[in-house]
């Protein structure tokens, strides 16, 4: 999947919605791959680690981290990164959330197939 300022312009120009009206290509949690987990899922595994949450709270976490990711975006873009129209745009869109596990995913790979090359043991395995 790819993902673009391009595709952010396009439905920024469609800001406004009545209340109640949903975001047309899902949310975040909704997900074809087997390892994803929802907001109600994420806040119980955490709470049975020991770490009291609800799944707002969990959802709260999500979008900061990805407002995190999009501000780097945005400025690697040549766009406003201080632009909190677009940083809330891109930190609550499910594309650029896969987008962003992607890029993390490929670090992760990467960074697994280098320490294999050179007899080094990941601790991820």
């Amino acid at each position: 999947m790819s993902w673009s300022l391009v595709d952010l312009e396009r439905t920024e120009k469609n800001m406004s919605m009545p209340k109640g009206a949903k975001i047309k290509r899902g949310y975040s949690t909704v997900a074809d791959d087997d390892e994803a987990m929802d907001f109600r899922a994420i806040s119980k595994e955490m709470t049975e680690r020991g770490w009291k949450m609800n799944h707002s709270s969990a959802r709260n976490y999500l979008i900061r981290a990805m407002r995190r990711f999009a501000r780097v975006m945005l400025e690697y873009a040549g766009e406003d990164p201080d632009d909190e129209k677009k940083l809330d745009m891109l930190a609550k869109d499910p594309q650029f959330h896969d987008y962003v596990r992607e890029q993390i995913s490929d670090c992760v790979a990467n960074g697994e197939r280098e320490l294999e090359e050179n007899g080094i043991e990941s601790s991820g395995k």
